[in-house]
């Protein structure tokens, strides 16, 4: 879509063509909701995927994205704004969370301010890391970046400028009453009546970084899906090879070894004891086997079957060394990703060693 005189636009792709804000704001709405809601929390998650660029409804951020881009020139436009000397200096992440600060602040009791304060961290801080609510002396920098001047955050401007089809989603949410008790729920599910109150504010801190995280990966897919159409369509949006098809693409490979002694037999008792552990309730569990007694595919049995059981989205390995992971990662791929399976996408290897 090219960009109007009026049309307000969240990024600029090189072929001319923009997207419009509202659509950024919807796209990462409904990934952010998906991501959180795996923890119950996902009308929080679709909240401040709403807010989150709520900023760059303003004059000022419209004006300097659209001077980075070309559409407006300096020697042409009154509107120009230089954008290397504007970069990261226009705000647009407060007003989003100013919005929903002030609507909680108004509510009774601790729990609605204390999921107040939890969605205004994450819209605050998705362009800049987590920000600091406190600084070593104990001053409460959270309610100063709250109460920001409105000529720099935009909040009063950005609120008559929101358009109705994202202002009644972010309306209706802020009147259900799931939002409050989906993150009350999970913060008491979390938490224990005889843990002390450093535990708790620990747990609740993870359960911020979860949410912070849902938004980031939604912002950057519906970002990078936009400004690179083509490899987005390789994207598989979850729809990835089903766990009962690659166990039994394990079950083929397992099938066609041959027991040739002892060290073998034992092997193979160390991998069917994994497999049974496969279909026991969710947990921690532990596998104690000597090297060479074949704990990559045994781990691998038990993880196949545990999470077909139990529904689960991933299998991660976490191995101290590059070396092993390299090993691991091949042996694991030559099984699972086979008949006519793209390579990548059933084995993904995330570590400083791979490009």
């Amino acid at each position: 879509m090219k960009a109007t005189a009026s049309a307000v636009i969240a990024h600029h792709r090189e072929n001319g063509d923009d997207q419009a804000l509202s659509q950024h704001l919807l796209n990462v709405s409904l990934l952010t909701r998906e991501f959180s809601e795996k923890i119950g929390i996902g009308p929080a998650g679709e909240l401040i995927g709403l807010l989150h660029d709520l900023g760059k409804y303003s004059t000022d951020f419209q004006n300097y994205l659209r001077s980075a881009v070309g559409l407006l020139e300096q020697d042409l436009d009154e509107s120009y704004i230089d954008p290397q000397k504007a970069r990261g200096k226009i705000d647009h992440s407060t007003a989003g969370a100013q919005t929903t600060w002030r609507r909680f602040e108004e509510r009774p009791g601790s729990v609605e301010r204390i999921v107040g304060e939890i969605l205004s961290i994450c819209v605050a801080s998705h362009h800049s890391g987590l920000i600091e609510c406190l600084n070593a002396d104990g001053e409460d920098l959270l309610s100063r970046r709250m109460q920001k001047n409105d000529t720099l955050s935009h909040h009063t401007e950005v609120s008559a400028r929101v358009e109705r089809e994202i202002l009644g989603p972010i309306q209706h949410l802020f009147d259900s009453q799931e939002l409050v008790s989906s993150v009350r729920n999970v913060i008491a599910g979390m938490c224990r009546r005889n843990e002390t109150e450093t535990i708790i504010h620990f747990k609740v801190g993870l359960l911020v970084r979860y949410l912070y995280s849902c938004l980031i990966d939604a912002d950057r897919i519906d970002t990078a899906d936009f400004e690179h159409p083509v490899a987005g369509k390789h994207r598989l949006h979850g729809q990835y090879e089903g766990w009962l098809v690659l166990k039994e693409r394990l079950e083929r490979k397992l099938s066609a070894f041959r027991s040739n002694g002892a060290v073998d037999e034992l092997r193979s008792r160390v991998s069917g004891n994994c497999l049974h552990a496969g279909g026991r309730d969710r947990g921690i569990f532990s596998l104690s086997v000597p090297t060479g007694g074949g704990k990559t595919l045994a781990s691998l049995r038990f993880a196949l079957s545990h999470a077909a059981l139990h529904k689960m989205d991933r299998i991660i390995f976490v191995i101290p060394f590059t070396s092993i992971i390299d090993q691991n990662a091949d042996e694991v791929r030559k099984i699972l990703e086979v008949d006519g399976a793209a390579p990548g996408t059933i084995v993904l290897e995330h570590h400083a060693g791979v490009d």
